[in-house]
């Protein structure tokens, strides 16, 4: 069930981090903030592209999240980047209800 943060998020193009040792439920969403960095593939797909925030992401782009937590993130399920984090599960889960 998504709340009200989890529907603002989706709908600002923010996107869903997955902690590693629970990789079936988003436990936070990330916005753009200007701390992430966008590698850019050399063989991007033209077919298939997700949104962060204002940034189209190809699939085979890499984008990495700082802020707040190291996550790395690819186009894997349109139309949202995905993102897994080693940060605690419990740990994205209070931040993002704080």
């Amino acid at each position: 069930m998504c709340s009200a943060l989890c529907y603002k998020a989706l709908n600002d193009r923010c996107a869903p981090l997955y902690a590693d040792e629970k990789p079936c439920c988003p436990a936070y969403f990330s916005c753009p903030d200007g701390t992430e960095t966008i590698t850019r593939s050399s063989n991007p797909s033209s077919d298939v592209s997700c949104k962060f925030g204002d940034h189209e992401i190809m699939a085979g782009d890499e984008v990495v999240l700082k802020n707040p937590f190291l996550a790395t993130c690819k186009c894997a399920v349109p139309p949202l980047i995905t993102c897994r984090t080693e940060v605690p599960y419990g740990t994205l889960l209070r931040k993002y209800y704080s």
